[in-house]
């Protein structure tokens, strides 16, 4: 008889990318350095790698914020301060397009769930793109237009961006998982596109794989996390301020 050969895992030395070239201006009044939130007692960038257990950490990010991060285990990327993640893509295409298999994610946000059942997902996924979907905490349908929504309708996936809570559906966490680099690869037809140009807000990563899910140009699948943690406005700040201090209290009693 013949051994089957061990199906080899795409995340067995997992990657994942971080961007932080913005200017974190919706944290403006508490701090000038975002990713460096404490979230258990680890600043919110290093705990989001701890989180999805990646071999290669590499950062993209601007010279302010390079200066506090002093640590060799980073592969560092150096771009200009940009006003959105788009930006922050768009400037970094040349790399970001020519990378398959890793995470691609934000610096303010990090889901929880079981490693082993996310790598096996992982490995039988045969989708482009992978997004990660929470269930809305009451807190956070009263955001607004804090978060992205993942709507499922016959397996089909919409994104609606940056939109008030309406239900049903999920919220979009803020990384995914990149299968395929051919995902990037429409980012000069996106930048000239009318849609592009018509926006009168700030630009997201979202709005891009929004465009190409649209345009059938790429395929999808999402994968829901245990529970999520975004920190990304001064008000999910003292949120996750106020329920860190009420549950550390009541260790005590």
């Amino acid at each position: 008889f013949t051994l089957k050969k061990k199906q080899k895992s795409v995340i067995k030395k997992k990657s994942t990318v971080m961007l932080m070239g913005g200017k974190g201006k919706r944290m403006s009044g508490i701090t000038r350095y975002k990713p460096f939130i404490l979230v258990n007692k680890t600043p919110i960038f290093k705990h989001i790698f701890n989180k999805l257990n990646s071999k290669e950490k590499i950062i993209i990010t601007n010279n302010n914020l390079r200066k506090k991060i002093n640590n060799k285990k980073f592969k560092i990327l150096i771009t200009k301060p940009t006003n959105s993640m788009f930006d922050t893509i768009y400037k970094n295409k040349y790399f970001i397009s020519n990378k398959s298999n890793y995470f691609l994610t934000s610096c303010d946000c990090v889901g929880i769930n079981n490693s082993k059942k996310l790598e096996g997902f992982l490995n039988k996924n045969k989708k482009d793109l992978v997004y990660f979907a929470f269930n809305f905490s009451y807190f956070q349908k009263k955001l607004g237009d804090s978060h992205s929504h993942i709507v499922i309708n016959k397996k089909k996936i919409n994104i609606k961006v940056k939109s008030s809570y309406r239900g049903p559906g999920y919220g979009h966490a803020g990384y995914f998982w990149i299968k395929n680099s051919k995902v990037f690869k429409f980012l000069d037809m996106f930048k000239n596109s009318s849609l592009y140009k018509g926006f009168k807000r700030e630009i997201l990563i979202d709005d891009y794989f929004k465009n190409l899910l649209d345009k059938k140009l790429i395929s999808s699948n999402y994968y829901l996390l245990d529970d999520y943690i975004h920190i990304g406005s001064e008000k999910e700040y003292r949120e996750y301020k106020y329920w860190d201090n009420y549950f550390n209290e009541k260790k005590y009693f």
